[in-house]
């Protein structure tokens, strides 16, 4: 069991994702752990979940290509997932350098179970009992996102996006207060801001609005992630890895966000 005051308060228990752009470099890798050091000072239990570094997962799909014409294919899987297990190690070696007692986390090791669709896989439970002794010892657990497992212990992949996922997964199993996921956008916008540079930041969203978005093309967050939120009530920030301002809230409406999840599950159904 876990006791947390909410948001506004201290000890909330929180996942801070970091997407590829805002881990291209080593040099943005110690900013990541810099934004992720400054919430665990103060006295939040924080699980970090990382993707690949900036354009990694290309690299590989691009690399696999060259060998074999096949994408959903345990090998190519295989292949594609290294990107996270780097980017967790680089960051827990990061956050280490700061004083912090990090450790990193593949799906593999703390058993993110999966349908075993290769290369698009959908999470049907995550083991928690690893991932809460590491808390209880006063550690911050870096977790490889985008991964997961078959029945077989096999490496699978969650899709395009499917950091996301393993966040907002993560958030469910650890019945966490809040799931942050760092872009390289400010937020959710009314509009697609390439196209439109005046275009409106949202404060707030509702899931619904959200998944409209996602259907109409926007691709700030994984469908399947946002859908995932809105039946568990996880309450969602999308924001900027690049400053400190605050991004856009998603919840069950524009102004009504649950301040704790209340579901502890095993089993995610997707």
């Amino acid at each position: 069991m876990h006791t947390f005051t909410g948001l506004g308060g201290v000890n909330r228990r929180q996942i801070m994702k970091f997407g590829g752009a805002a881990l291209a470099t080593a040099a943005h890798i110690r900013s990541a752990a810099a934004r992720i050091r400054a919430e665990f000072s103060r006295g939040h239990q924080v699980i970090a979940v990382v993707s690949a570094m900036g354009d990694e997962t290309d690299r590989l799909v691009a690399l696999a290509a060259q060998l074999s014409s096949e994408t959903a294919h345990a090998e190519v899987d295989a292949v594609l997932a290294a990107g996270e297990q780097v980017s967790a190690g680089l960051m827990a070696l990061a956050l280490q350098q700061s004083g912090i007692r990090a450790r990193s986390f593949l799906a593999s090791q703390i058993r993110i179970r999966t349908d075993g669709c290769f290369g698009n896989a959908g999470i049907v439970e995550i083991e928690t009992a690893r991932l809460e002794a590491s808390l209880s010892r006063g550690e911050l657990p870096v977790i490889a996102g985008f991964q997961g497992v078959d029945a077989e212990e096999r490496l699978v992949t969650l899709g395009r996006g499917g950091s996301d996922m393993t966040a907002v997964a993560l958030a469910v199993s650890l019945r966490a207060d809040v799931c942050e996921l760092f872009k390289d956008v400010d937020g959710v916008f009314a509009e697609d801001p390439r196209r439109n540079p005046h275009a409106r930041k949202l404060e707030r969203i509702s899931y619904g609005q959200m998944d409209a978005l996602v259907r109409a093309g926007a691709q700030v967050l994984q469908r399947s992630a946002v859908q995932l939120a809105a039946r568990h009530g996880v309450r969602l920030h999308v924001r900027s890895a690049f400053h400190e301002e605050s991004g856009t809230w998603v919840g069950h409406d524009e102004t009504e966000f649950p301040l704790n999840p209340t579901h502890h599950i095993q089993k995610v159904a997707i």
